[in-house]
């Protein structure tokens, strides 16, 4: 059996001629980022010279090649002659003047099309938005291109998928449902999962002409599109690639890549293989987009019979008893290579995930230095001080004269002086840096004791010890906590007026400060922060403050400082090496937690108990970590095998469990071992034909965990 190469006739034409002129010398069909490829050689003679051959083989006319050089045999190659190499030896005695063509896989040059670049998100704009209401169905396909929102997935492990997807109609008339963009912060946003923003990748950056299908591997995908990552209800995947797939797609940016690498990157999240397989389809050839998971694969052993004699004499495999077809059948290898590497040891990972984050209550404290006739008022002099505030009504009263006051320039937002006293009674800290001075902000009980915040006197020794979290700004984050109707409670701030007995949501707006944990209350006049149905005239922040009743506090998710770290310790029994090898696992925006146990939490009173944006990715990176020291603490394991004939038997995607008749595994170890083997895959095939040989040669590869 041997290889015979194909031209079409015309660019873009699907028709194919067997050109007798060209040989196919080597042909590799890849997988992955890896690009198929194939070197034919060009029959020169005095009436067809190199001239003539870059004439007759334009880059634009796609090349095949087949098995045996029949039309019905497999397909072998799909793809372009992009080089063109001239081959001139004058060496006396080996005078030759030939030409070569290295043609590059269809998928490649579909890598290059400008349509097949990824940049900017798929969504909707006003005009289909309000269109969707009048004609739903005229608009139920329409998105357009926004270039300047960047194409990344759950971009910081925040959802960015649209709740309604596209509903598309193929040229083929086959009807699809598309996932798409939806703006930053919408409230109703979706999370993306690696199969919808595989989906949506291949819908808007594919070719819709060309060589290159995806129809089905949208097929295929169906059965997961729109459903949630963490959400299991009856749903069954149906192969461990739609299960692998069904992860979250956080953090996966794939801007400015084109639809090769972003499929690419995809699948090196997910943990599968991308592989354009050329096919025969009719009278033409069609190379399709197929993913595939290494445990799905079919599973297939080496043929290599054992030679020699048992200990009576008799032969182990009685060549005389088969036939010449059962002798090749049954040793099928010309050879095979199997190499220990132990310069590849890892048996000490480490997967690093993202900071741990903690829920809990903290109370604030007065972020102003003592004002006078505010913070250390003695109890006979307080009446005297409230009555320099004007409440609300008396502001109004005062009219343009108002601005004779004191207090009013000073501590009113429409005051004169009110920029140089605007953090008075609205600035509240946590001082958890110890930026907060005693000598300076120290006043009255129960502020009498300015110090670095204690996290322990609000969380238990599961959270921190005492001391054991530096001293450094801790900006307030989102709780996680949610409400009754599943609504969020953001930073969720309560003031009091009777030293803590009771708490009510504040009055007016509340900012959030961005560089350390505290509050600023951004009311216009202090005195009209009141409880709820209160009265400024008789009790309000400022009138409290004077009392030392009024406390703020706020329920908040903080960084703690450490991260959530695997490092599952090795077998020592089962690694070659004493030495600690590492292999350092970082993915923050995968492997995540966020909790409220062990802390107090105002809001756990509010609520069930049973709501909560908890996560706790530990499990899972510890998955990974011992996936990674079980399969890599003896090394790397290299495997070359070829085969002396253009091989049909393998696939691109079939499982490898070891050698046939010699019940050995591909990691050297007995068949019969109850030690964990790992997933070894056909993940190309190289076929080489010369003059004296024809081979195939298979490209194995163990999965390699990496996330």
């Amino acid at each position: 059996m041997g290889l015979a190469v194909g031209v079409e006739t015309s660019p873009g034409s699907g028709v194919f001629v067997t050109d007798d002129r060209l040989r196919a010398i080597k042909v590799s069909h890849a997988s992955d980022d890896r690009i198929s490829e194939a070197t034919i050689a060009v029959r020169l003679d005095d009436g067809f010279d190199a001239v003539d051959a870059r004439d007759a083989y334009l880059p634009d006319c796609r090349m095949v090649v087949w098995a045996d050089g029949g039309s019905d045999r497999s397909v072998l190659f799909d793809g372009y002659p992009v080089r063109h190499v001239g081959e001139r030896d004058g060496h006396p005695g080996r005078e030759r003047d030939g030409l070569r063509i290295e043609a590059v896989g269809v998928y490649s040059r579909w890598a290059a099309d400008a349509r097949a670049q990824v940049y900017g998100r798929h969504m909707r704009n006003a005009a289909i938005v309000d269109g969707l209401f009048g004609d739903p169905a005229g608009f139920a396909g329409a998105s357009v291109l926004v270039a300047a929102l960047p194409c990344v997935f759950n971009d910081g492990g925040i959802p960015n998928r649209s709740a309604n997807p596209v509903v598309v109609t193929d040229v083929d008339g086959s009807v699809h449902r598309i996932s798409i963009f939806t703006y930053d912060g919408d409230p109703n946003a979706k999370a993306w999962t690696l199969l919808d923003a595989l989906r949506y990748l291949v819908w808007f950056h594919r070719l819709p002409e060309g060589p290159v299908s995806y129809g089905q591997l949208l097929e295929e995908t169906a059965v997961g599109a729109g459903l949630d990552a963490n959400d299991g209800g009856r749903f069954v995947p149906p192969s461990r690639l739609i299960l692998q797939l069904m992860a979250a797609a956080d953090d996966l940016n794939c801007e400015a890549l084109n639809l090769v690498e972003a499929l690419a990157l995809l699948s090196e999240r997910a943990g599968v293989h991308a592989t354009c397989q050329p096919l025969k389809v009719g009278h033409t050839v069609e190379s399709s987009i197929r993913l595939w998971a290494a445990e799905d694969g079919a599973s297939k052993s080496l043929r290599l019979a054992w030679g020699g004699r048992y200990g009576d004499g008799s032969a182990r495999y009685p060549v005389g008893e088969v036939t010449d077809r059962d002798i090749f059948e049954a040793n099928e290898i010309a050879s095979l290579d199997v190499a220990w590497d132990h310069s590849a040891v890892v048996n000490a990972p480490k997967v690093v995930g993202d900071v741990k984050r903690w829920e809990m209550t903290v109370p604030l404290v007065p972020g102003w230095e003592p004002e006078v006739n505010l913070d250390n008022v003695d109890p006979p002099d307080r009446v005297v001080a409230k009555l320099l505030a004007l409440t609300p009504e008396q502001v109004e009263f005062a009219g343009p004269d108002v601005e004779l006051s004191p207090w009013y320039r000073k501590y009113h937002r429409n005051g004169s002086e009110f920029e140089d006293h605007r953090n008075v009674s609205r600035l509240w800290v946590l001082n958890e840096d110890g930026a907060f001075a005693g000598a300076v902000f120290n006043r009255n009980a129960p502020f009498d004791a300015y110090g670095p915040f204690d996290f322990t006197t609000v969380a238990d020794a599961g959270v921190t010890g005492r001391g054991m979290w530096t001293r450094r700004p801790r900006p307030l984050q989102r709780a996680i906590t949610l409400a009754a109707d599943g609504s969020d409670f953001g930073v969720h701030v309560e003031v009091s007026f009777d030293g803590g007995l009771s708490w009510s949501k504040p009055v007016g707006q509340v900012s959030v400060l961005k560089d350390r944990a505290g509050v600023w209350f951004g009311v216009v006049n202090p005195t009209s922060m009141i409880e709820p149905d209160g009265n400024p005239a008789e009790r309000n922040m400022w009138y409290a403050l004077i009392d030392q009743v009024f406390r703020v506090r706020v329920t908040a998710v903080f960084d703690a400082d450490e991260r959530l770290i695997a490092a599952p310790v090795g077998n020592s029994a089962h690694t070659p090496t004493v030495y600690q090898n590492a292999r350092l696992v970082y993915k923050p925006g995968l492997y995540k937690f966020a909790s409220r146990v062990g802390t107090v939490d105002a809001l756990t009173e509010v609520d069930s108990g049973d709501q909560a944006f908890e996560v706790d990715d530990s499990p899972a990176a510890e998955v990974v970590a011992r996936l990674i020291s079980a399969n890599e603490q003896e090394g790397r394991i290299d495997v070359d095998v070829v085969i002396p004939w253009i091989d049909g038997r393998f696939e691109v995607g079939d499982r490898v469990v070891g050698l046939g008749s010699r019940g050995v595994r591909l990691n050297g170890r007995l068949a019969h071992s109850r030690a964990r083997d790992a997933d070894w895959s056909v993940v190309g095939k190289t076929f080489e034909q010369t003059d004296s040989k024809v081979e195939t040669r298979l490209t194995l590869s163990r999965r390699v965990i990496s996330a």
